[in-house]
């Protein structure tokens, strides 16, 4: 992911040919939350990668690293409420910047798993084990087609492509795929639990202002 393939303002991010699963150029909307996310992960000096590497490629190329620190951050939450439950409170701040650094979940999650383990809870379930990030992918497609979404607008957000269905892609805008994805992710949270970050900043279109995304 590029820097200059995001547009933040129109909370948009525009996949070149070479990067898509089809070969065709995709753009796509960016749901409230990533944007949030993105705006708070922007450098102030200028970069090429929104996840840089220090590889050859100069960006993030194995995301296994990555993947298990979510998970381990998932875990933490989820010992953290039993933990909780059982009357003690597990301190942790994710959010804060000084706890940016790699080690952090690892070190929380080394201290939650003592500390369940003194209080004799149950961890059973807290980490998911047969999590992939294309489920992510897939959960985003089934979840719009539980909201009532069309097989057309499905296809349009995970960038799919068919012989049958190209024309009607060519010709989809991009703002029922942008509502169909905020309901799904809507839903998504709601049915998690999670609560809804910070409201973003209207996003403006050609047609005249739109309406906050938040």
């Amino acid at each position: 992911m590029r820097w200059a393939d995001l547009n933040l303002d129109r909370a948009v991010w525009t996949l070149p040919d070479e990067l898509t699963k089809n070969g065709d150029p995709l753009t796509l909307p960016l749901m409230p939350d990533a944007v949030a996310l993105l705006s708070n992960r922007k450098p102030a000096k200028a970069e090429v990668f929104v996840f840089p590497g220090v590889g050859k490629s100069g960006h993030l190329v194995n995301a296994r690293t990555g993947w298990e620190r979510v998970l381990d951050r998932d875990e933490i939450i989820q010992l953290g409420k039993r933990i909780n439950h059982a009357g003690v409170e597990l301190k942790y701040n994710f959010s804060d910047p000084e706890n940016s650094g790699y080690n952090y979940p690892s070190v929380i999650l080394k201290k939650a798993r003592a500390l369940a383990e003194t209080l004799q809870i149950d961890t059973h379930g807290a980490r998911l084990t047969d999590l992939r990030p294309h489920d992510l992918r897939r959960a985003l497609g089934s979840w719009q087609a539980s909201s009532g979404a069309s097989l057309q607008m499905i296809g349009r957000s995970l960038g799919h492509k068919s012989q049958a269905a190209t024309a009607i892609y060519s010709r989809l805008n991009l703002d029922p795929v942008r509502q169909s994805m905020e309901t799904a992710t809507q839903n998504m949270m709601t049915a998690a639990g999670l609560s809804k970050p910070a409201e973003v900043t209207s996003i403006k279109s050609t047609k005249g202002k739109r309406k906050s995304i938040a």
